[in-house]
Formats: structure tokens, C-alpha cells, sequence
């Protein structure tokens, strides 16, 4: 494992740490802006949820997603779906079927 260093020349020590600082405060901005409703209908379930909450398995939470009966949302590697969008999707598949 190779190390890197990383020379700062002509900033004075506290510089850097308002600069830290700015960076951790932005970051807390973004966290609030991003973070979950806490509106029960607007909570963000995965596909494990989803498949234990239906009894059914994962690959049909998946076929479901790839048909676009659900619709996906990713971050980073994981897959998240909006709770009242799949009670959406299951009446209007229900309505279709019966």
C-alpha cells in the first residue's frame, strides 16, 4: 500500500481548518437536503423489504422493476423504492387482473 503526501505550503494552520469546517457544514446541508421525508407514504423501502412485506422473492421485486411495473431508485449500488408508489402499482395490477 503506497502512501501519498501532500505538502500545503503558505496557509496557515487555521485556513485549513476553516476550510474543514466549511466543507463539514456544506456536507450537513447536503445530508438535511437528501434525507427521507418523515411522511409514512413517502418512505423509501429496498427489495428485501418489499419481497418479505409481499411474501414473494427478490427476482420478481426485480422482473418488476425491469417490466416498469415499479419503478427503481439507485443510489450508488443499492435500489430503493418509494412505498407509495408499489401500494400504487398493486392496485392498479390488482384492477387489471380482476
Amino acid at each position: 500500500m503506497s502512501t501519498k503526501i501532500i505538502q500545503i505550503e503558505q496557509l496557515e494552520v487555521q485556513t485549513l481548518l476553516d476550510r474543514f469546517t466549511g466543507i463539514e457544514n456544506q456536507l450537513k446541508e447536503i445530508r438535511e437536503t437528501i434525507k427521507p421525508n418523515a411522511d409514512p407514504d413517502n418512505e423509501y423501502l429496498t427489495r428485501k423489504d418489499i419481497a418479505t412485506k409481499f411474501n414473494i422473492a427478490i427476482m420478481t421485486v426485480h422482473y418488476w422493476s425491469r417490466k416498469g411495473i415499479l419503478k427503481a431508485y439507485k443510489v450508488g449500488h443499492r435500489v430503493y423504492y418509494k412505498k407509495n408508489e408499489i401500494d400504487q402499482a398493486l392496485v392498479k395490477m390488482r384492477s387489471i387482473k380482476g
